[in-house]
């Protein structure tokens, strides 16, 4: 019983930091336009067998980010 109940818990908590991190480098990544200097964000990492993040850089400032998951600009 209390297996199962921890194994819920584990569960429930991966998911709430996958959506917090989604929505956190959805409000940095702003629909590709960089916060600090108005630049475009543009990929220069992604995932590997021992790396498991995307990197966004801006091609102005250099400011950049790492996510989980992969951001697309909204229609």
């Amino acid at each position: 019983m209390k297996s199962s109940l921890a194994l819920i818990l584990s569960i429930i908590i991966i998911i709430g930091v996958l959506c917090g991190n989604y929505f956190v480098s959805k409000t940095i990544y702003n629909n590709g336009i960089c916060m600090e200097c108005g630049g475009h964000y543009h990929i220069v990492g992604t995932p590997t067998k021992n790396y498991h993040f995307y990197v966004y850089e801006c091609n102005q400032c250099g400011d950049s980010f790492r996510t989980i998951t992969m951001m697309h600009k909204s229609k």
